[in-house]
């Protein structure tokens, strides 16, 4: 079931939705859990999706390839140089990026592999980095196909995602379809180290929103999550078993017209364990103008933000992300 706002939720810190329950609806059921969606999301920006369907056995396999892949020798994780496709594939080393531009940069490492888009026009900004190939490596075995299974799942959640939205926002859940056939979509997996409890510069991961339509993430018992809460101050995103969290995009923001508003968030590891996560990074097709949807703004209301193209934002905002540019 769906679990209303209220303050029952703030020992967990974000609300919950139940996408399986929506999924299983009909006809004005399937609306008034949507508009629930949506309200949570206005509040929050982050909420806590159980029934997303997503097997276990899936995520386990994931996380156990993300703890055997960083467990390489630095020397063999950096064949795979995420500077090798440009940035969007392979290996990210500690402090490559630097998501807030006022710390040492990102106290963490990781691996990026997204879907790949053969007709894309090349004159897109994006084009180069979304043509390439990703970046495998050869150890540990199996790493592949585990984490492309993992990659899949998180699209089929994203546009189940999007569907809830549209339909909380009074269109069609169809509204999005024939925008995310080509997504551009990018599965991540990061270590955190344990941060000295002392050291109150270094980060894990800077204060940021996502610069996507949303975001989801996969994340272990560890914690280090932390979201701005409604009344402003860090509240912690503790971790939730068989969750994932959802995360409102900057992109949302221009679909709704502002209407969504994606919340900053950090990542500070000071838990003496490491700690591992998988983010999914989901924007609509990199050739789709972003702009307000039909019906949003009021009378005499004008958009926002000027239109543009999904991927040449993101192209956008990644210039501002890495502390140095990745090599050709």
């Amino acid at each position: 079931m769906t679990t209303p706002l209220s303050d029952s939720t703030a020992d967990l810190g974000l609300p919950i939705f139940d996408i399986g329950a929506w999924r299983r609806a009909r006809g004005e059921e399937s609306v008034r859990l949507a508009r629930d969606a949506v309200r949570m999301c206005q509040r929050h920006a982050f909420l806590y999706l159980i029934g997303h369907g997503i097997p276990q056995p899936i995520l386990d396999g994931a996380f156990a390839m993300a703890r055997s892949y960083f467990a390489l020798p630095l020397e063999e994780k950096e064949r795979i140089h995420y500077g090798q496709t440009g940035g969007n594939s392979g290996y990210i080393p500690s402090m490559a990026e630097k998501t807030d531009r006022t710390t040492k940069g990102d106290a963490k490492e990781g691996f990026a592999t997204g879907l790949r888009i053969t007709d894309v026009d090349p004159a897109l900004l994006i084009a180069r980095k979304v043509t390439t190939p990703n970046l495998w490596p050869e150890n540990p075995p199996g790493f592949r196909p585990i984490v492309e299974g993992m990659l899949e799942a998180m699209r089929g959640v994203a546009a189940q995602v999007l569907a809830v939205t549209a339909e909380g926002l009074g269109g069609s859940p169809a509204f999005f379809a024939d925008k995310v056939d080509r997504p551009l979509a990018t599965l991540r997996l990061y270590r955190y180290p344990s941060q000295d409890p002392a050291d109150d510069v270094s980060v894990g991961i800077g204060r940021h929103t996502d610069m996507e339509c949303m975001s989801l993430l996969a994340q272990d018992d560890v914690g280090g999550l932390e979201v701005v809460s409604p009344g402003g101050g860090w509240r912690a995103a503790t971790p939730l078993p068989g969750t994932l969290v959802l995360i409102v995009g900057e992109q949302l923001a221009r679909w709704t017209n502002g209407m969504l508003k994606p919340t900053p968030h950090r990542v500070i590891n000071r838990t003496g364990r490491e700690r591992y996560s998988m983010p999914f990074f989901f924007t609509t097709n990199v050739d789709a103008p972003i702009g307000v949807i039909e019906g949003l703004l009021g009378p005499g209301e004008a958009p926002r933000y000027e239109p543009i193209l999904a991927g040449e934002y993101v192209m956008q905002r990644l210039h501002q992300v890495y502390a140095e540019k990745p090599a050709a």
